[in-house]
C-alpha cells in the first residue's frame, strides 16, 4: 500500500459513517479514490488525506439532513476547491497537501 494512502474501511472509520455509504458515494461520483483507482477486486481503491476531508465534510452535511441529490452538487463544488480557511487559527490551507484540517472548516475557492 501507498504511504498514507488510506482505504475506503479507514476513511468510514474517520467519518463515522458506515463502510456501504462510502461505497455509494464511490459509486455516485461523490468520492473518488485519487492515489489509486481498483479496475477490480483484488486491489482496494485507495484514496489520500484529501479524500478523507471531503467524505468528512459530505458526511457532516449529511448529518445535518442534507440530502443525497444536495450531496451530489456539494461534491461537485469541492472538487474545484484548491485552497480552505482555517477557522480556528485563520491560516490558508492547501487541500492539495493538507493533514490535520476538515474540508468542512469553511471552505473558500482560491482566487487566481
Amino acid at each position: 500500500m501507498t504511504k498514507d494512502a488510506l482505504t475506503l474501511p479507514q476513511i468510514a472509520k474517520r467519518a463515522g459513517v458506515q463502510y456501504r455509504t462510502l461505497h455509494s458515494w464511490v459509486e455516485r461520483g461523490m468520492l473518488r479514490p485519487s492515489v489509486f483507482q481498483s479496475s477490480g477486486s483484488g486491489r482496494p481503491n485507495l484514496f489520500s488525506e484529501r479524500d478523507a476531508h471531503v467524505a468528512e465534510g459530505l458526511a457532516a452535511l449529511r448529518s445535518r439532513g442534507l440530502g443525497i441529490e444536495a450531496l451530489e452538487l456539494v461534491a461537485a463544488e469541492w472538487r474545484q476547491i484548491t485552497h480552505a480557511v482555517c477557522p480556528t487559527c485563520g491560516s490558508d490551507i492547501d487541500l492539495e497537501s493538507c493533514s490535520g484540517h476538515r474540508l468542512a472548516d469553511s471552505p473558500t475557492k482560491a482566487v487566481a
